[in-house]
C-alpha cells in the first residue's frame, strides 16, 4: 500500500472515531431511571412557618435554577430544565435535571423531587438524580427541616 493510501486510510479511520465518540451518550453514575419520581419529604422545623419553609426552598433552589413555574397559592414550583455543563461550560452529552417542590396538604413538611433525563431529544429516558437531590435535601434540612 502506498503512503496517500495509508494516509487517507488513517484519516477516514481518525474521522470515524471522532464521529463515534461525539455520539457516545454521557449520564452520570447519579442517573437512576424509573418512570415515576417519587416526592422526598422533609417534616417542617418546630417553630418554622409553611410560609418560612416555602421562601427558604425558594431562595435556595434559585440559587443554582431558573425557574419555570411559582404558584404560591397553590404551594408549588418548578424549576425550569437545566441541562448539565462541564466546569469548561460545553454541554456534558444530553442530560437535564429539574427541581419540584411544595407544601404538603396539612403544611407541615416540604415535599422535593429531582426529575433527570437522559438520551436527547426523541430519546429522554426519565429518572431523577440522586447527588442533587440529596444536595437539595441537605441544604434545605438544615434552614427548614428536622
Amino acid at each position: 500500500m502506498n503512503t496517500a493510501k495509508k494516509l487517507a486510510l488513517c484519516c477516514v479511520s481518525m474521522l470515524s472515531l471522532a464521529v463515534a465518540t461525539a455520539c457516545i451518550q454521557v449520564t452520570p453514575p447519579s442517573f437512576v431511571e424509573t418512570i415515576n419520581t417519587d416526592w422526598t419529604t422533609m417534616p417542617l422545623k418546630a417553630g418554622v412557618t409553611p410560609d418560612q419553609a416555602w421562601i427558604n426552598a425558594l431562595d435556595i433552589i434559585m440559587g443554582s435554577y431558573d425557574m419555570e413555574m411559582i404558584n404560591k397559592d397553590a404551594a408549588y414550583a418548578r424549576s425550569a430544565w437545566t441541562y448539565a455543563a462541564t466546569r469548561s461550560g460545553s454541554l456534558q452529552g444530553p442530560y437535564r435535571t429539574r427541581v419540584i417542590f411544595r407544601l404538603s396538604p396539612n403544611k407541615d413538611a416540604l415535599l422535593l423531587k429531582v426529575e433527570a433525563q437522559s438520551g436527547g431529544e426523541g430519546r429522554w429516558i426519565s429518572g431523577y438524580d440522586v447527588d442533587i437531590l440529596n444536595n437539595i435535601k441537605q441544604d434545605i434540612t438544615a434552614i427548614i427541616g428536622r
